[in-house]
C-alpha cells in the first residue's frame, strides 16, 4: 500500500503512539509508521520498539522558528502547531505520496483500503466530529462543538505535495500564529482553522463513514457491536476502521472522557470491551511511568512565561506594583476573616 502514517508526540503520551503505531502495522504490515517525537530522546525509554516505527526527534524536522513556537506554546499547542511541518518533511524530505496523520490516542482496527483509493482522487481528506444533530444539555453537543471546529483533526489524510502546498503553506503560516487554545478569541489548536478547507481550497473529501474517527464526540449517532470473526461494526454495518479515545485518562479508566457526561457503561455497554482493552494496552506500553517524564520543550516554555512575568513586573510603574500588593494583602485578610 502507498501510503504513509505518522503521528506526534511528547515522550509522556509516547505509550499511547506504541499502541497506535502496533494496531497500525497489524493491518498495514507492508508499510511504515512515524513518530514525531516533541521532545528531545529521554535515557531509559524504549524508542525503537519496532524496526518499522521510525520516530524521529522534531529537532531533525529543522523548523526555523521552533524556538519561538517553544516560547509561545504549551505542550498540547506546539504538539499540534507542527503539524503542517511534518507533513511538508514527510512529502518533501522523504518522498511520499499519501500521508495520514493520526492522533496518538487512536487504535486502528482494520485496513485503510478505501481511504487509500479515495486519496488517488482526493488531495484532503477531513472527518466531521458528528453528522447528524445533538443537543440535549450534555457534553458534547453541536453548538459547543462550534468553538472545537467542524472537523475533528486527530485525523488529515493529504497527497500529492504539489496540490496541497497552498493549503500546507497558509495552516503553516496560521499556526504559527494563533495555534492557542483559547475559546474567548476563537482558537482551538490546529482544528478550528480546518473549517476554511470547503471554503479555500479544492478537491477536498468529507469522509462520513461512520467505522472512521469514532469518538465520544458521535458516540449518540454510532454503535458497536462485534461479528462472528471478532471483527468490530458501527452500527451493525461498518467496518471499524479506528477508534479515537479521546479524552481518556489511564488512572480513570471507568470514564470515556474527562470531557463527556451524556453516557456511561451502564447506559453504553458495547463500549465496556473497546475501553478495557484499550486500557490494557496502555498498561502493557507502560503508560503510567512514561506519563511522568516532562516534556523537556514544555519546561523550556514554562521558564520563559517565568522571565516574561518577571520582565513584565520590572517594567509596572511604582503606583501598578503598589495595587497590586495591597490587592493581594486584602485576599490574604479577607481569607482569614472568612
Amino acid at each position: 500500500m502507498n501510503i504513509t502514517a505518522f503521528t506526534i508526540c511528547s515522550t509522556n503520551y509516547f505509550a499511547h503512539a506504541r499502541v497506535l503505531a502496533k494496531s497500525w502495522l497489524q493491518h498495514h504490515s507492508d508499510t511504515s509508521f512515524y513518530v514525531f517525537l516533541v521532545d528531545e530522546l529521554h535515557a531509559g525509554v524504549n524508542y525503537r520498539f519496532d524496526e518499522r516505527v521510525v520516530v524521529i526527534p522534531i529537532a531533525d524536522v529543522n523548523i526555523p522558528t521552533f524556538d519561538t513556537l517553544v516560547q509561545q506554546y504549551n505542550i498540547v499547542e506546539l504538539n499540534t502547531a507542527v503539524k503542517p511541518d511534518v507533513f511538508f518533511y514527510l512529502f518533501e524530505r522523504k518522498g511520499c505520496q499519501k500521508v495520514v496523520y493520526l492522533d496518538p490516542d487512536i487504535k486502528v482496527y482494520d485496513r485503510f483500503d478505501e481511504l487509500s483509493s479515495a486519496l488517488d482522487q482526493y488531495s484532503i481528506i477531513v472527518t466531521p466530529h458528528f453528522t447528524t444533530p445533538i443537543d440535549d444539555g450534555e457534553s458534547t453537543t453541536d453548538f459547543r462543538m462550534l468553538g472545537s471546529g467542524l472537523f475533528n483533526l486527530g485525523f488529515i489524510a493529504l497527497s500529492r505535495i504539489d496540490a496541497v502546498r497552498p493549503f500546507l503553506t497558509w495552516w503553516r503560516d496560521r499556526l504559527y500564529k494563533y495555534c492557542y487554545y483559547d475559546l474567548t478569541r476563537g482558537m482551538f489548536y490546529d482544528q478550528v482553522w480546518c473549517n476554511y478547507v470547503t471554503v479555500f481550497f479544492e478537491n477536498y473529501f468529507i469522509l462520513k463513514d461512520p467505522g472512521y474517527n469514532m469518538a465520544n464526540w458521535n458516540f449518540h449517532e454510532r454503535r458497536l457491536s462485534k461479528t462472528g470473526s471478532g471483527n468490530f461494526r458501527v452500527n451493525e454495518k461498518y467496518p471499524l476502521y479506528f477508534f479515537h479515545f479521546s479524552g481518556f485518562r489511564f488512572e480513570e479508566p471507568l470514564k470515556f472522557s474527562r470531557y463527556h457526561s451524556r453516557y456511561t457503561f451502564a447506559s453504553r455497554p458495547d463500549l465496556r470491551e473497546i475501553y478495557e482493552d484499550y486500557h490494557t494496552d496502555l498498561g502493557d506500553n507502560e503508560a503510567a511511568s512514561l506519563a511522568k517524564i516532562p516534556c523537556v520543550y514544555y519546561e523550556r516554555h514554562k521558564q520563559y512565561k517565568t522571565k516574561e512575568q518577571e520582565q513584565a513586573y520590572r517594567q509596572l510603574t511604582w503606583r501598578a506594583k503598589a495595587t497590586l500588593w495591597l490587592t493581594a494583602r486584602a485576599r490574604t485578610l479577607y481569607a482569614r476573616i472568612k
